[in-house]
């Protein structure tokens, strides 16, 4: 899934150009059993249907810049014509096996203005008995955190954009296999940025984990993943940057934990995730100017799936209770999206009570507090638990948030 947060952007380009932060996607048909591929948008054109927004998927060969040329993906263009928020998903696509991707996006007049709220790569595909014998599943622990996600500093510090990841193995079975993967950049063609994966409760980095891009290229994310890691069970995970110079930026646009399950799998888990880092709200209402995710029925079994919501929020400042929901756009939660906490401290709550998403329905990231309270909200997810009977094969919606 691509990504963009909170994005009303003046392109000023009616020619296609590169998303600044936009990450990079590797496609390995290996993972997927005869998939049906899709780019999805949340956006909307600010102005006049003659100044429409488009977004297009490409394909950039081996190359992991957020910057590098390449080839369009044949009928991948969205375009919106509303001047309302809503998805739009393209044609079926077809991808390279082994060829990376990235967005581009053009406006319908150099002097018009975008609104993006969300741009992912949807993948539907098969798991169960027909299923390949790998299965990937992404969290996301940060997505395209603008300054919230850099470092002059020469020594690790945690990024304050990073949500903290409580690793639960018994979401998966089979062979895990564990990657750290993270889209990183420099301003300086001397400077390399370095991210890591921490493990708060041990106090240590995880073996492996570090990845790094060396050049200039701040305004586009680079992606680098780690050779495989050892996560342990209930520790908390979270993502940590520096530079290799203090005179030089380094950022980390997007960092994700990569599960690769094989063997006998009968269960899984997949994250669609929503919000973005936000800090400083006060008030008794919900605000919902964050990303949305698109929920269809028809991309999963019906009776495999289990649908939770999780979030991560605090109070930055104050006490009280501070919110963060999933809701429709005109602001109605959703039942039982909600999490709470009185804690001034970062931590993933979880809803103890199973929801049920109204099919092609668009849910946006949100939070509140007692009005008492400055309230801080990183992403907000949909947690989908997909279980099935040996011999049985059960659709899924992999995906990849581009960011």
């Amino acid at each position: 899934m691509f990504y963009t947060p909170n994005a009303i952007v003046n392109i000023n380009s009616a020619s296609y150009i590169n998303k600044v932060g936009s990450s990079v996607f590797v496609y390995d048909s290996s993972k997927y059993t005869s998939p049906t591929i899709y780019l999805e948008a949340y956006m909307k054109s600010v102005t006049a249907s003659t100044n429409d927004s488009y977004f297009k998927l490409v394909d950039i060969g081996a190359s992991v810049r957020g910057d590098a040329s390449g080839t369009d993906v044949t009928s991948s263009e969205i375009r919106s014509t509303s001047t309302t928020l809503n998805s739009y998903r393209s044609s079926s696509l077809t991808l390279t096996n082994g060829s990376n991707f990235k967005i581009m996006v053009k406006q319908g007049s150099a002097s018009a203005t975008v609104c993006h709220l969300g741009v992912r790569l949807v993948i539907l595909d098969d798991v169960g008995a027909n299923a390949p014998s790998n299965i990937l599943s992404e969290i996301p622990l940060m997505l395209n955190s603008n300054s919230a996600g850099t470092s002059t500093s020469t020594s690790y510090a945690e990024v304050s954009a990073s949500s903290y990841y409580p690793h639960d193995t018994s979401k998966f079975d089979g062979t895990i296999t564990t990657y750290f993967e993270a889209h990183i950049s420099s301003s300086n063609a001397s400077g390399v940025g370095y991210c890591d994966l921490y493990d708060l409760d041990a106090g240590a980095t995880v073996a492996n984990s570090e990845v790094s891009f060396t050049g200039n290229n701040i305004t586009y994310g680079t992606r680098s993943r780690s050779s495989a890691i050892t996560l342990t069970n209930s520790h908390r995970y979270v993502v940590r940057l520096k530079s290799n110079n203090a005179s030089y930026t380094a950022r980390v646009w997007k960092a994700s934990i990569i599960h690769l399950q094989s063997g006998t799998i009968t269960k899984t888990r997949v994250t669609m995730s929503t919000s973005t880092y936000n800090s400083g709200i006060s008030g008794t209402y919900y605000t919902t100017n964050m990303p949305a995710v698109m929920w269809n029925n028809g991309d999963w079994t019906s009776s495999s799936k289990t649908v939770y919501v999780s979030g991560d929020i605090w109070n930055a400042s104050g006490s009280g209770n501070c919110y963060g929901g999933l809701l429709l756009a005109a602001g109605t939660l959703l039942a039982n999206a909600e999490v709470t906490t009185t804690s001034t401290s970062r931590v993933r709550y979880y809803s103890g009570t199973a929801c049920s998403p109204a099919d092609a329905t668009n849910y946006i990231g949100g939070y509140k507090n007692n009005g008492s309270v400055s309230s801080a909200m990183l992403l907000m997810r949909f947690e989908v638990e997909v279980t099935w009977a040996a011999g049985a094969v059960v659709k899924r919606n992999f995906g990849y948030i581009f960011g």
